[in-house]
């Protein structure tokens, strides 16, 4: 046989093989697309989980600290305004000038201590903070609202 036949003989195996190769290159790249598509789904459903969970924590760790806070600063009006009732008894028995101005420097104290407490226990100091965490929570959910959309 001729060398010309050889060369058209394995130029059209070589045809072949690439044509094969073509079709497994595009059968894996639609395969794993494919995969893909799935892989994509459960990591959106388990986003969507994951956020929820995470706004119900956020909710209960913002809960926990304005609790905290109220008992904390609870506690130290206690303690404020026993020290306002026993400075001021004392300056009442003694009529030390010294004593009368530490009894007004913890009556001021303790006032307003109870004016920051009330601020609190209304809660009007920490509701940006709350509201900015359920932004935040509402705009996570959005965005995997948009992602799960085919």
């Amino acid at each position: 046989m001729s060398d010309q036949f050889w060369q058209y003989f394995f130029g059209f195996l070589g045809m072949a093989f690439i044509a094969y190769m073509q079709y497994r290159t595009k059968a894996a790249v639609t395969s794993a697309a494919a995969e893909s598509k799935v892989g994509t789904d459960k990591v959106a459903e388990a986003l969507v989980a994951t956020t929820s969970h995470l706004d119900d924590k956020l909710v209960d760790i913002s809960n926990m600290g304005q609790q905290n806070h109220m008992l904390l600063n609870s506690a130290m009006g206690a303690q404020k305004k026993a020290l306002a009732v026993t400075a001021r008894a004392k300056a009442n028995i003694t009529h030390d000038p010294v004593d009368i101005k530490a009894a007004e420097v913890a009556e001021a104290d303790l006032l307003d201590h109870e004016r920051k407490q009330a601020a609190l226990d209304s809660h009007q100091a920490a509701q940006p903070q709350i509201d900015a965490i359920q932004k935040v929570g509402d705009d996570t959910n959005a965005k995997v609202t948009d992602l799960k959309k085919p």
